[in-house]
């Protein structure tokens, strides 16, 4: 199983909006966003940031 990538984040709404901040746990510093929009292509680059190689396939019988 890959590792996971675990995140702090903090939605907020108020007079001005809509409001988010996000960071992995692993780092320091956090990323804001004023739009939902921002905040889901920010979890995307993430993910993809973190596609692990594919598994490798082992016919019947073979080891690593």
């Amino acid at each position: 199983m890959d590792d996971a990538a675990l995140f702090f984040v903090r939605v907020w709404h108020g007079r001005s909006g809509f409001r988010a901040s996000a960071r992995r746990l692993d780092e320091e510093q956090a990323h804001l966003f004023a739009a939902s929009e921002e905040l889901a292509r920010y979890f995307a680059q993430a993910s993809a940031d973190t596609v692990a190689t594919p598994p490798v396939v082992l016919n019947p019988g073979e080891t690593t």
